[in-house]
């Protein structure tokens, strides 16, 4: 049979969303996928049999449920059949749990190459996955691709990244104080949920200390930044928990925590450059809306590199630092911030504004400028170096980051003078319930 798909995706349904996000990154890169139950057409035994017949590598996302799913277990048990027969079906697990695998399972892909996503994160198993498959298509790889959505599990506990995340709240304060303030002018008794929390400096820095505010719940991802954060700042009125934003029960959990807490439901939702890292907003969004108070509304802020500019230019190289920016799956998606108001408007909020859409250095001080140089160059060169080191043999992260090395003093001498201008994509949003 023709070799009309290059992909066949097995999964279980619990890891629907795993599947999900592996198909958003291969097929941004021009490779053909098949998965249930999005192509299914007819017959649905007939029409999985004919799609693995048809693809050129087979992909099972591996887990303990999958290892015992009957449905999974024929779709691997087609592929290694089609194999026997002679029709080329490359099999490759991509193990995301690390139970045992039933006999059934094991026989079938015990001798294949596995793609390893228990160690390391998601998106990194993914983009190792993608690089394999690219490789045995033959397909001609372009870095420099502008990338869709993903679930991204932005790593903000390591030491390098706490101490930016903590300067660039405090450089930002400048920026955004008078919206803080206007969030909770004139209210009482005011209950405040932090989506993506991370180390928990940001709301207590600009919440933790307001009379009006009597409950701070932070949500994070990241167990190391909830117990920073409880250890640094809980108290009666605040309190961090380890919560995953893309997990089907969310929701449940979510309502677990204010019950708990005595919290009907919440004045304002705090969500300050979480969305650029998570694929589906408008599911989110829709969620997060059932928690508010009637009159409660949500504050975002997100970021939008279409929005950025560096003035003059000469030689292009700002515009190439934030190209790699955009092009680093680590990054996140950098063009989320002019998606944020469709997606409000989508998920059932009413009177929605774009408060900011935009950071820049004009009239700066001099002390403010340097910060800002140093918190937004700084991760995209260390996010290189993450890169490098995660993918040695890699040309083009090791061109760019060899490149951008050398070039870093020079860019922040540019930066620093008096006539240069620098516009960050920086945006900030409210929507209210009603």
């Amino acid at each position: 049979m023709e070799k009309s798909l290059d992909v066949f995706i097995s999964y279980e349904h619990e890891s629907k969303s795993i599947a999900d996000n592996i198909v958003s990154v291969l097929e941004q890169h021009k490779v053909r996928c098949w998965y249930a139950p999005r192509d299914v057409i007819g017959d649905y035994a007939t029409s999985i049999v004919e799609a693995i017949e048809r693809c050129r590598i087979f992909v099972i996302v591996l887990n303990e449920r999958s290892s015992n799913s009957p449905h999974c277990l024929n779709e691997v048990e087609q592929a290694f059949k089609a194999n026997i027969n002679q029709e080329a079906i490359t099999i490759i697990p991509f193990k995301v749990d690390n139970k045992d695998l039933s006999k059934a399972m094991d026989y079938y892909v015990k001798r294949q190459h596995w793609i390893d996503a228990c160690s390391r994160t998601l998106d990194v198993a993914i983009f190792d996955l993608k690089e394999k498959i690219i490789k045995i298509l033959g397909i001609a790889e372009k870095k420099e691709v502008v990338r869709e959505r993903i679930d991204n599990k932005y790593d903000s506990a390591s030491d390098f990244e706490k101490t930016r995340l903590n300067n660039q709240q405090k450089v930002l304060k400048k920026f955004d104080i008078d919206i803080y303030n206007r969030l909770i002018e004139g209210k009482k008794n005011v209950s405040v949920l932090d989506v993506g929390s991370g180390d928990g400096s940001l709301i207590v820095d600009r919440f933790g200390h307001c009379e009006a505010v009597d409950t701070i719940i932070g949500i994070e991802t990241n167990v190391e930044n909830v117990i920073f954060a409880n250890d640094n700042y809980s108290n009666e009125k605040i309190n961090f928990f380890a919560l995953d934003l893309t997990s089907s029960d969310f929701e449940i959990k979510l309502k677990k925590i204010m019950n708990a807490h005595n919290i009907e439901n919440f004045d304002i939702i705090h969500c300050s450059m979480i969305f650029l890292h998570i694929r589906n907003n408008y599911h989110l969004l829709k969620k997060l809306r059932k928690f508010l108070s009637n009159e409660g509304c949500i504050y975002i802020k997100d970021i939008d590199d279409g929005l950025n500019f560096a003035y003059p230019d000469i030689n292009h190289d700002f515009e190439r630092v934030y190209e790699i920016c955009r092009n680093n799956v680590i990054s996140g998606y950098r063009y989320s911030g002019r998606e944020i108001a469709t997606n409000l408007i989508l998920s059932g909020f009413k009177n929605i504004e774009i408060l900011k859409n935009g950071y820049n250095t004009i009239n700066m001080s001099f002390e403010d400028k340097q910060s800002f140089f140093d918190i937004y160059f700084s991760f995209i060169k260390d996010d290189l170096r993450i890169q490098c080191e995660r993918y040695p043999d890699d040309e083009y992260y090791r061109k760019e980051y060899a490149w951008l090395c050398d070039i870093y003093e020079d860019l922040e001498r540019k930066f620093m003078n008096h006539d240069f201008v620098f516009n960050l994509g920086l945006m900030s949003f409210i929507g209210f319930k009603n």
